[in-house]
This record gives structure tokens, C-alpha cells and sequence, in this order.
């Protein structure tokens, strides 16, 4: 795990290979797909070639709107939502300190942000986690892809540190 703004990587010359959407119980059932996403990584990284884009989509920032009830989210790529998922998002929502995961839908997106509705929470918004299931979607039917690559958005987490309308919080992956 590491924690900070866009995409900085725990050891340098790693990156982080999802095929979630590709996988058949364990084994790959697409091995034609895993082959050309560890191809691009191995081409960024071992190859230095520049302009790649290589991993599937993670936010730069978080934005809790809490007057407005909603989480924004800003992408430091482009994204593409494949179909509205209402599961996948979830926050962790707190109150007489106990704390309890609930999804958090999606409400408007654009090429590089999105928004989810925080309204199933009735006390404060602590986190946001992106899937954070064992299966989270099904052949190649992510909600979150990177639109000319391909690539899904990997699981990710986030902490509200700060409950201050507009705050906006690092990404942990």
C-alpha cells in the first residue's frame, strides 16, 4: 500500500496490473489481454518509452462537498464509464463512533471527474473505497476503464482527513 497524490508508486519501476476483469476463478480465461497490459507496463517501465498510457485510471484528488452530500472525484487521466455501477463506491460512514461501509452512487461524470451521492450516510463520511470486493465486475464489464486503452480503474482507497466542505484528500491505493 502507499499513500499520496496521483500515482506515486511504492518502489520505483512498479506499477499496478489489474485483470480482475479478465479472470476466470484464478486463472487468466483472456490470456491474449493480460499478455498486451503487462506488454505496456514492461514498455513504460523496462523501456522508458514516454506518452504510454499503461495503468487504468486513479484519482488525483477527493472532494468532499458535505453541505451538497457528495464525494467529487478528479481523475489525472481520462475515464470512461463503461455502465453505472451503484455498488462498487463505497464510503464508510460514521456515527457514535462506529463505522459501517455503504455504497455510494454515481451521480454526474465527465472525461476526468466524477461524483458520487453520499447521501446513504447519516453521519461523516471518514473514507471512499473503489472496489474493494473479491469480484468486483465481470468479463471486461468494469464500470471504469481508461477510454483509449482499455485499461480498468484499480482498487483504491481513500481517507477524508479533513470534514471541511471542499477538502480535498490523497488517494491510497
Amino acid at each position: 500500500m502507499f499513500t499520496g497524490e496521483g500515482q506515486i508508486r511504492l518502489r520505483i519501476g512498479t506499477w499496478n496490473h489489474v485483470c480482475w476483469d479478465v479472470l476466470q476463478i484464478i486463472h487468466p480465461r483472456d490470456k491474449q489481454t493480460v499478455a498486451y497490459r503487462l506488454h505496456l507496463g514492461a514498455r513504460a517501465l523496462a523501456y522508458g518509452e514516454k506518452n504510454l498510457t499503461f495503468e487504468g485510471p486513479l484519482p488525483e484528488t477527493v472532494e468532499l462537498l458535505a453541505h451538497e452530500g457528495l464525494l467529487n472525484l478528479t481523475y489525472y487521466q481520462q475515464i470512461q464509464v463503461q455502465k453505472r455501477d451503484n455498488k462498487i463506491f463505497e464510503i464508510s460512514c460514521c456515527s457514535d463512533h462506529r463505522c459501517k461501509w455503504l455504497p455510494a452512487s454515481m451521480n454526474t461524470f465527465s472525461t476526468q471527474s466524477l461524483t458520487l451521492a453520499t447521501d446513504s450516510c447519516h453521519g461523516t463520511v471518514v473514507a471512499l473505497r473503489y472496489a474493494w470486493t473479491t469480484w468486483p465486475c465481470e468479463y471486461k464489464q468494469c464500470p471504469l476503464y481508461h477510454p483509449s486503452s482499455a485499461l480498468p480503474a484499480p482498487p483504491f482507497i481513500a481517507f477524508i482527513t479533513d470534514q471541511g466542505s471542499g477538502h480535498q484528500s490523497n488517494v491510497a491505493k
